[in-house]
C-alpha cells in the first residue's frame, strides 16, 4: 500500500472558508504554520504527495515550479511522486485562461508526474514533445518515479488480489475493533453537569433524525455499509438502555417536524438524549444503491451542510433543532445533547439549553457503539478538541495559534470561542504538578510534569505543551503546541510525563527569511485543560 499526503499546500486556509479559493497568506505563515506538516510527512516517507487546488500569491501551485520544485522537491527533499487533484490540471486552464497544452506542459515541467481524473491535459503530451515544447527526458523522469513504486508494492511481480482474503480479513473482525477504539477516544465531552454516566434502567427518549441514519455517522465519501456493518444512534442505544423511547422531534426537511409529540414523549423521561448537528450523506447513483448486499442509503432531502462542494456561508445548526430544544428546557428535565459534525457549529442555544454536551463529530460504522459506552460510563471520554468551536461565524478565524492580539476586540461578544483547542472532559479528575524544566545543551530543555488521576475512575489524558515565544525580532503566536502525550491512568496512579524541546522547537522564520533560533524568553505551558495550565519561564540564546 502507498501513502498519498494531501493536500500541499495550505488547503486549509483558503479564502472565506471557500474550498479551491486564494491562499492570502505571506511567507512565514506559510513556513511557520503548513510547512512544518508537509516536512513531517516527507521525512514520514509519504510516498505520494497531491497538491492543492488553490494558488499562492496569484499562482496556482499544480503550475508553481517554485513550491513544487525548489521547495517540495529541493527543500523538503522528497523523492516520490507528485500528482494533481482531480481534474486539478483542468482547474488551472479557467484561473489562467490557457490552454490544455499549456498546462499540461507547465504542471509537467513543475513536477506533476500523476493527473488525477485528467480531463485529456496529459494527452497533449506526446504532440508537445514533437513540437520540441517539452524535453522527453522529463516525461522519463515523471514515468519512471510513477513505475518505480510500482515496482515496489510489486505489482509487476503479482499484479492481482486474492479477494478471499480481502473478504476474510474485512469479515474477521479486527477493522470492527479499530472502530470503535477510534470513535470512544475521539469523542469529546464537553459539558457535564453532573448528568454522566447514566445507568442503564434511566428511562431516557431520544429526540432528533440523526439518530436513526447510520450514515450521518460516516461523513462524506464513504462507502456504502451492507445492514451488518455498523448502527446507528438509536440502535446501539437500544443495546444498553432498558427504558428507552424515540421520537423524531425535529428534521432537516423543517416541514412536518412534530414538536408536541416530542414534548409529550419526554415529559415522563428521566434524561432527554438530543442528537442535534449536521448532515454529510453521500450521494449514491439509483442502480448503485441497489446493489446486492447493500443498503439504500437513506436520504436527508436536501439538507447536506458539510462534506467536499458544500462551503456554507453560516456556521449555525439547522433552526429546527435549536427551536425544538428550547421548548424541550422547559420541561425542567436534564438535556444531553450529542453533536454529529463535520465542522464546528455556532452552538451557543445547545451549550445554554444542555446539562452535558458531547462532540462526536462523525465517529463512523461503530460510532453509535461508543456514544453508547460512554453515555452510559463504560468508557471513560478522553477525546480533546483538534479546533476552537466559534460564537459565530463572524468570529472566525479563532484558530487557537494566532498572533497575540492588540487590546482591541469585537464590542459585541466578550470571547471568541466557546470551547479552545484542546478543550475536553473527562469521568476523570488529573491533577497536575512538580513541573521540572532541565537544561540539558544550548536551546534544548528537557520539561517533565507529574499527572495524577485524583478519581476511582481509570481514565486517559492527554498532556500538552505549548509555547509562546518573546523579545525577537517577529511577532510570536499566543500558543504554539510543541508536543503531546496521551496516558492512561489507572484510580488513584501518577505518572511523570516528559518532553525534549530543541531547535526545531525554537525555530521562526526570521525577518532574515531563514529558519533560526532567536534570542528572548520563552513561556512553557503544561496541562491537559487550557484553562489550567502549569507555567515555566525559559530563555534561547541566537544561533
Amino acid at each position: 500500500m502507498l501513502s498519498c499526503s494531501k493536500h500541499y499546500i495550505g488547503c486549509g486556509a483558503s479564502e472565506g472558508g471557500i474550498h479551491c479559493a486564494e491562499i492570502g497568506m505571506g511567507e512565514r505563515e506559510l513556513r511557520d504554520i503548513h510547512m512544518p506538516v508537509a516536512k513531517a510527512a516527507v521525512e514520514s516517507g509519504t510516498d505520494i504527495v497531491m497538491i492543492a487546488y488553490s494558488s499562492i500569491d496569484g499562482i496556482p501551485l499544480h503550475v508553481s515550479k517554485h513550491m513544487l520544485g525548489d521547495v517540495l522537491r529541493n527543500e523538503l527533499g522528497f523523492e516520490g511522486i507528485i500528482m494533481s487533484d482531480g481534474a486539478g490540471l483542468e482547474s488551472v486552464v479557467g484561473k489562467i485562461g490557457t490552454t490544455d497544452k499549456d498546462v499540461a506542459i507547465r504542471a509537467t515541467k513543475c513536477g506533476i508526474e500523476l493527473s488525477l481524473n485528467d480531463k485529456g491535459q496529459f494527452h497533449y503530451l506526446e504532440e508537445a514533445v514533437e513540437q520540441g515544447l517539452i524535453d522527453e527526458s522529463i516525461i522519463d523522469d515523471a514515468c519512471t518515479k510513477v513505475i518505480s513504486k510500482k515496482f515496489e508494492l510489486g505489482l509487476f511481480d503479482e499484479p492481482f488480489t486474492y479477494e478471499d482474503k480481502v473478504t476474510e480479513y474485512v469479515r474477521s473482525g479486527v477493522q470492527r475493533e479499530l472502530a470503535y477504539e477510534v470513535a470512544s477516544e475521539s469523542i469529546v465531552l464537553l459539558k457535564n453537569e453532573n448528568i454522566l454516566p447514566l445507568k442503564k434502567d434511566t428511562k431516557v427518549v431520544v429526540i432528533g433524525q440523526n439518530a436513526v441514519n447510520k450514515y450521518c455517522l460516516l461523513g462524506s465519501y464513504s462507502a456504502q455499509r451492507s445492514p451488518e456493518e455498523g448502527s446507528n444512534i438509536l440502535d446501539a442505544l437500544k443495546l444498553g438502555f432498558e427504558n428507552l423511547v424515540y421520537t423524531e422531534g425535529w428534521n432537516y426537511n423543517e416541514e412536518d417536524c412534530d414538536y408536541d409529540a416530542a414534548l409529550e414523549a419526554c415529559r415522563d423521561a428521566d434524561v432527554i438524549l438530543f442528537c442535534a448537528g449536521g448532515c454529510s450523506i453521500q450521494s449514491y447513483d439509483e442502480e448503485y444503491v441497489t446493489g446486492d448486499g447493500l443498503d439504500i442509503a437513506p436520504k436527508a432531502g436536501e439538507y447536506i451542510d458539510c462534506g467536499e462542494g458544500k462551503d456554507s456561508t453560516t456556521i449555525e445548526l439547522c433552526h429546527t433543532q435549536t427551536d425544538l430544544i428550547k421548548k424541550l428546557r422547559e420541561l425542567g428535565k436534564p438535556i444531553v445533547t450529542i453533536l454529529i459534525q463535520g465542522r464546528p457549529y455556532a452552538i451557543g442555544d445547545i451549550v445554554e439549553n444542555s446539562d452535558a454536551l458531547l462532540c462526536a463529530w462523525y465517529p463512523g460504522q461503530e460510532g453509535g457503539h461508543a456514544i453508547r459506552d460512554i453515555l452510559l460510563g463504560k468508557v471513560n471520554p478522553s477525546g480533546k478538541l483538534t479546533v476552537s468551536i466559534p460564537r459565530n461565524v463572524g468570529c472566525i478565524p479563532v484558530n487557537y495559534n494566532r498572533v497575540t492580539e492588540f487590546w482591541r476586540n469585537y464590542y459585541d461578544v466578550s470571547e471568541k470561542v466557546i470551547y479552545p483547542f484542546g478543550y475536553g472532559l473527562s469521568y476523570s479528575k488529573f491533577i497536575y504538578d512538580n513541573l521540572v524544566v532541565e537544561e540539558l545543551g544550548k536551546n534544548i530543555f528537557k520539561v517533565s510534569v507529574n499527572v495524577t488521576n485524583d478519581s476511582d475512575a481509570p481514565g486517559k489524558e492527554t498532556v500538552m505543551l505549548f509555547i509562546h515565544g518573546k523579545g525577537g525580532t517577529i511577532a510570536r503566536r499566543d500558543k504554539e503546541l510543541k508536543g503531546f502525550e496521551k496516558i492512561e491512568l489507572g484510580a488513584r496512579e501518577t505518572k511523570t510525563v516528559s518532553f525534549i524541546l530543541d531547535r526545531k522547537s525554537f525555530a521562526v522564520w526570521s525577518e532574515n527569511r531563514k529558519y533560526e533560533v532567536e534570542a528572548g524568553d520563552v513561556d512553557l505551558f503544561v496541562g491537559g485543560n487550557p484553562y489550567e495550565l502549569l507555567h515555566h519561564g525559559i530563555s534561547t540564546v541566537s544561533e
